[in-house]
């Protein structure tokens, strides 16, 4: 609790020696290694924080949060395969998560792995996901090769989201390289009555 406390004041050094302390005594406790993990990242140091939260994970093996974090954190730092490696994990541990399985997309497609971005996307869009993540199936399945599904998949969250801006433009650009230039064409003028805002728009607003 005292280093809850300080840690809620920004004390970082005294909380961490607080939970150090508590780890000693109880080391199997998972929550103590996830605070300690909070110290780490405070302090810029997320290598160590990753290390405790692996003990955290052998503390309790089947967090599947636990993962999850270590996998935002890994990719955050661009080290993608050690993120797919966690996100894998969390998807074992819990199939039926949609956000697990759009984060291994996601890092398969990083890494340039379309058709197991593909099945992943697939798996998450089945487990519940938005109109947006039927958009980056969409796209994936265009880059590998698949137009007639990408298509498909842009056409689905278009149903849902008419205003769905990259669907607008990604779709047209498909169309134009099929030569169906006048479906292009309505596409793009749809996507302009929807320009995104300008960055500097979006840096002023509340949000």
């Amino acid at each position: 609790l005292l280093s809850k406390c300080y840690l809620g004041q920004a004390l970082i050094p005294q909380a961490k020696e607080k939970i150090e302390q508590a780890i000693l005594k109880k080391p199997q406790n998972a929550k103590y290694w996830d605070l300690l993990a909070d110290c780490y990242l405070e302090l810029g140091d997320w290598r160590e924080a990753i290390k405790a939260l692996d003990n955290s994970m052998r503390a309790a093996p089947q967090n599947a949060e636990t993962n999850y974090r270590m996998g935002m954190i890994y990719s955050f730092h661009e080290e993608y395969h050690e993120a797919l490696r966690c996100f894998q994990g969390c998807c074992q541990l819990r199939p039926r998560e949609f956000l697990y399985w759009e984060m291994k997309a996601e890092m398969h497609l990083l890494l340039e792995q379309l058709k197991d971005a593909c099945n992943s996307y697939e798996r998450a869009l089945r487990y519940g996901g938005t109109p947006d993540l039927a958009a980056r199936l969409a796209y994936c399945y265009v880059q590998n090769g698949e137009v007639k599904k990408g298509i498909q998949y842009y056409k689905y969250t278009l149903k849902y989201e008419p205003d769905h801006y990259d669907s607008l433009s990604n779709l047209a650009a498909v169309y134009q390289n099929l030569g169906r230039s006048q479906e292009a064409l309505t596409l793009l003028e749809n996507a302009n009555r929807w320009t995104p805002p300008s960055k500097e728009s979006w840096s002023r607003s509340p949000s």
